[in-house]
């Protein structure tokens, strides 16, 4: 610091002996330079692919699909991005459903592109649907519903003077809410011939009282309301419950499930669909269950013998393989059924033939008639029939009713893997 100020003082002493100078010049006046405002900020666009890109006028586009991307009539895209264009008169395509009713004349084929043809059209059988058909006349593509229900008459009125005795049957199936919860969800309405009330009720649990013990089956739940509609009359409400023994009292389990293979048990909310529900049940079998399984389809075949319910991994061994595939012989695989339920019989215990179709018994005893028959003869032994229906479009519900009724089963519609866990949960 000191050196510091020794300098300045030193030149404070120059300055004043200096001899004076000229006068320094004006400096010359500078230009006004205006400030350039900042660039606006870039567009930010975000692409097809997550990227995010800055001041493009547009979005990269996104590449051409693969050679195997397919179109909504079959045909596959090859690096072109465009699908011929769906035909208005047809509001989805999915299979089973008569879609958009009578906006497509029966035998009226419509241009959908790429040389081919939309065309609805109607079976023998009473099924109706739509086609896709090639410049040649073959049949590409089809949307036909093929499924079948049991028509309904209406009851009677009668005087209760005339029948003062009324009588019911219990009934347990709850396939018919199944099946129309299915449609309302695709958007249409449920079938007619489909809609069973009884069975719509028993889907649903009414916590009724329930009989303290086993010999008392069942316990009526009985109200008697005036009614809404006619002041001189009343509602007669009668629920029974009958009686569930404890888990831990549940007596064994001989249990043979009858697989359809066949070639229509394929898609994916059927044979695939089956296996998947049928995992839930084997976690709660024990070592004295019995599970069998016999395939059928083109050829009939036992594919697991008699096994113990906790052999959880052989048992998957068996069922995972199983592929859709042929015709149906559903005479040769009923048979066999019985015959390995029979084989393997539990006295005193619940011995049952579990058959899951999606009801298309194309080969063997195909007159409904016939086949009640032959149930019923197979019920006498105490083996009773279950049914579990999958699928849409190809479902034959009138068929697997009467065959749960005559076997002394049950029906079940399975639409989804929550349906098939709550059957088997």
């Amino acid at each position: 610091m000191r050196q510091f100020l020794l300098a300045v003082s030193a030149l404070a002493l120059a300055a004043c002996t200096t001899t004076q100078s000229k006068p320094a010049a004006e400096p010359a006046p500078q230009p006004v330079v205006e400030a350039t405002p900042a660039p606006p900020p870039l567009a930010e666009y975000r692409n097809w692919d997550g990227t995010v890109t800055y001041g493009q006028p547009a979005p990269p586009s996104p590449p051409a699909p693969s050679a195997n991307f397919s179109c909504w009539d079959g045909t596959s895209v090859f690096n072109s991005g465009q699908c011929p264009t769906q035909p208005s008169p047809v509001s989805s395509y999915s299979y089973g459903a008569v879609l958009s009713g009578n906006a497509l004349p029966i035998g009226s084929p419509t241009d959908v592109g790429n040389g081919r043809t939309l065309e609805r059209v109607t079976g023998g059988d009473g099924s109706e649907g739509f086609v896709i058909k090639s410049e040649d006349g073959t049949i590409v593509r089809e949307f036909i519903d093929r499924e079948a229900f049991e028509k309904f008459a209406t009851n009677p009125y009668k005087r209760v003077v005339d029948d003062p005795v009324s009588t019911f049957s219990s009934d347990v199936d709850t396939a018919s809410y199944a099946v129309a919860r299915r449609d309302l969800i695709a958007g249409r309405l449920p079938r007619k011939d489909s809609i069973r009330i009884e069975e719509i009720l028993n889907y649903f649990d009414y916590d009724y009282p329930k009989p303290r013990s086993k010999r008392d089956p069942f316990k009526p739940s009985i109200n008697i309301v005036p009614s809404p509609w006619n002041a001189q009359t009343e509602l007669v409400h009668i629920g029974v419950q009958g009686y569930e023994p404890p888990k831990s009292k549940r007596p064994p389990m001989n249990l043979v499930f009858l697989v359809d293979t066949s070639g229509s048990m394929k898609a994916e909310n059927k044979l695939p669909l089956l296996k998947k529900s049928l995992s839930v049940l084997l976690e709660n079998l024990e070592s004295e269950d019995r599970v069998s399984i016999v395939a059928y389809g083109p050829r009939m075949e036992t594919v697991l013998v008699p096994t113990p319910g906790n052999r959880t991994a052989d048992i998957k061994a068996a069922l995972n393989p199983l592929t859709a595939q042929g015709s149906t012989n559903g005479e040769a695989g009923l048979q066999k059924a019985y015959q390995v339920a029979e084989q393997s019989f539990i006295q005193n215990g619940t011995n049952r033939v579990i058959l899951a179709t999606d009801g298309d018994f194309n080969i063997g005893i195909s007159d409904p008639a016939e086949l009640k028959t032959f149930i019923e003869s197979k019920r006498e032994t105490d083996v009773y029939l279950s049914v579990l229906g999958f699928g849409k479009g190809n479902l034959k519900d009138d068929r697997m009713q009467s065959m749960a009724q005559n076997g002394n089963g049950v029906a079940y519609y399975i639409d989804s893997l929550n349906e098939g866990e709550k059957v088997f949960g």
